[in-house]
Formats: C-alpha cells, structure tokens, sequence
C-alpha cells in the first residue's frame, strides 16, 4: 500500500493546500472546481486524475505568488509516492474589479434578501471574458437564503 503513486492522493494534497494558500491573501479566492479520475473504477489506484484549479485576486502579484505556490504540494511528496504532474492554463485574464456602483445596488440587494453580503475579489470568468470587461461592467450577484 504505501508504495502505490495514486494521482488522487496528489490531488487531494492540492484540494486541502489551496485553502491555506488563499488564506495568506486577504481578498484571494483558489477553487478546485472539477476532479477527473483515471480509469474510473473502484478496484482500480487511480493512474492518471485531471483537476482544474480557479484563482483569483484583484493584484495579479498576489495571483502569481498563489500559482506559484499551488504547485509546490504536489511537487512535494516522498519520492516513492510522487507523481508526474503537468500544468496546463485553461483560462487567463488580469483581474477585473467589479463596477463599484453596481456592487453598491447588488449589495443592497442581498442584505434586504437576506439580510448579509459578502464581497468577493473578482468575477469569475463566465461573468466577464476579457474581451467583454471594458465594454459591459463586470458585477456578479448571488443570493443564498
């Protein structure tokens, strides 16, 4: 058992460091939104697993200092457990504050609804392609009762 290199234990590693890796970073947000296994089956150690990885933060330092960091958990397990890990960029775009105005009505908005609202950093990028930022004012608003 210990001699096994499972992909998801790696990625695992990754799932829970994200949280500390946000944390050191007042506005910043890290999501693992989707995990694929490889072959899929349960009596099988998982050879090959595909996460994606989504960061955000309204200082692109911040946001290269947090990729930078991503990478390290994986990197960092015993030798005998490692993986081979390969990084590829799905989506990349400069961080786009919200319009301030709009996030003034949306907040509003959501305390008469729900009486509390939490600002986040940036939209994600379904809300905002780049080629769309400037001309349209990027604002996301969500409502949890």
């Amino acid at each position: 058992m210990n001699a096994r290199r499972d992909a998801l234990a790696a990625a695992s590693k990754l799932a829970l460091e994200i949280r500390t890796i946000a944390g050191k970073h007042e506005d910043a947000v890290c999501t693992m939104g989707s995990v694929k296994t490889f072959p899929g089956i349960v009596t099988a150690v998982v050879g090959r697993c595909e996460v994606t990885l989504d960061q955000r933060d309204l200082d692109a330092h911040a946001l290269a200092q947090m990729y930078r960091e991503a990478r390290k958990p994986v990197t960092a397990l015993p030798p005998k457990r490692s993986c081979t890990v390969n990084w590829s960029r799905l989506w990349n775009i400069e961080p786009v504050p919200f319009h301030p105005h709009l996030l003034d009505l949306c907040e509003q908005a959501v305390r008469e609804t729900s009486g509390a609202s939490h600002r986040m950093p940036s939209a994600h990028c379904t809300t905002r392609p780049k080629y769309r930022a400037r001309e349209f004012p990027p604002l996301w608003c969500s409502c949890n009762r």
